[in-house]
């Protein structure tokens, strides 16, 4: 009998697929020896057994029928960085019975980042006659390329599905995919959260076949009031790394209840931050948000979400990653993009702040 949850779940992919990027690409022809980036032969994959998940089929379908040539799907993630793909899958309470195939996805089709990785993604091609690559990456100073390729991390010929563990940063990826197939242009992607919404970065020819938990079905325990409170600096994610914060130079938060009258998506707190200048000992707060509405109130695949913009233009969104850890993310000039994401500062919840 055919999976009537797979098929409510993925119906809703039919009715737009909003999350895909654009698929339609020139074809070319197939050449004569599929080469990865550094020019280096591919050599053929050893034949394995393999009978393909229903889902993977249909979704390979609805992906074909707009020309896009992968398919991803966010998996979910872990709050520290590490190397191990299981410990991520089984710290998901609710994907079994999602997507139960990513379980029995073979561990020699498990690529993790050389310093490992919060994110965890099954990506597969559209045309199951592909070459697929994997690279680590870097960041570089060239604003045109960005990103630098390193050390090849995986290959395959035979189009099956991966499970890649990446990102260590809110603001880099650390990998790249290639894919080779048999007809059509060459397509290269690396998967990232968006730091507006949470979602998978959209990539020309990807299609994004994640089922977030948002909107009319959208539930959770979590509301705007779990921000009270007081907050200490526990770390930094910016373009350079990532950076552990001393105490005395930690940086504050401070959620209030407002004396104002609050109604629909309004905020019914006053946020204050604050940063300390031990060498005067003085300390300045800057009020940030005071009676007023979120510019964009929403619930993400994140606990809880918020932006605003400061007196001088400067963009901020602060997000509930979970009971007891707020991020501040900042972005560049009045924008609020993945692309214009500059720093994320993480807090740690305090009982409470002298």
């Amino acid at each position: 009998m055919k999976r009537l949850k797979l098929l409510a779940a993925l119906l809703a992919l039919t009715i737009g697929l909003a999350g895909c990027g654009k698929g339609s690409s020139p074809s070319s022809s197939k050449p004569e020896k599929k080469l990865d980036g550094d020019n280096m032969i591919a050599s053929p994959s050893a034949k394995q057994e393999y009978t393909e998940p229903e889902d993977v089929t249909y979704m390979r379908l609805l992906a074909g029928e707009d020309e896009y040539r992968a398919c991803v799907l966010y998996l979910g993630g872990s709050y520290e960085i590490t190397t191990d793909v299981q410990k991520v899958l089984d710290s998901q309470p609710d994907l079994r019975q999602l997507w139960g195939f990513v379980y029995d996805i073979p561990q020699d089709h498990w690529v993790v980042a050389p310093d490992g990785g919060c994110d965890l993604y099954c990506i597969f091609p559209q045309e199951a006659q592909t070459t697929l690559f994997v690279y680590e990456t870097s960041l570089t100073d060239d604003a045109e390329k960005p990103l630098q390729r390193g050390k090849q991390l995986y290959y395959s010929e035979d189009g099956q599905p991966i499970l890649l563990l990446c990102n260590i940063s809110d603001i880099v990826p650390n990998t790249e995919v290639e894919l080779y197939p048999s007809t059509g242009e060459e397509l290269v992607f690396s998967p990232f959260l968006s730091g507006e919404n949470g979602h998978v970065v959209q990539a020309d020819g990807v299609c994004d076949f994640t089922i977030y938990p948002e909107g009319d079905d959208w539930e959770t325990t979590t509301s705007p009031w779990s921000l009270e409170g007081n907050w200490l600096e526990i770390y930094r994610d910016t373009d350079e790394g990532v950076f552990d914060t001393a105490p005395e130079d930690a940086d504050r938060m401070c959620f209030l209840p407002t004396d104002a009258e609050t109604e629909g998506d309004q905020l019914p707190l006053t946020a204050s931050y604050i940063t300390p200048y031990p060498e005067l000992n003085v300390e300045e707060a800057e009020l940030f948000y005071h009676d007023g509405t979120p510019e964009v109130p929403f619930q993400s695949n994140q606990e809880w979400y918020a932006t605003f913009t400061g007196e001088d233009g400067s963009r901020y969104a602060v997000t509930l990653e979970d009971e007891n850890t707020l991020a501040l993310k900042f972005y560049l000039e009045g924008e609020m993009s993945y692309l214009s994401l500059v720093n994320t500062v993480y807090f740690a919840r305090q009982e409470a702040m002298g």
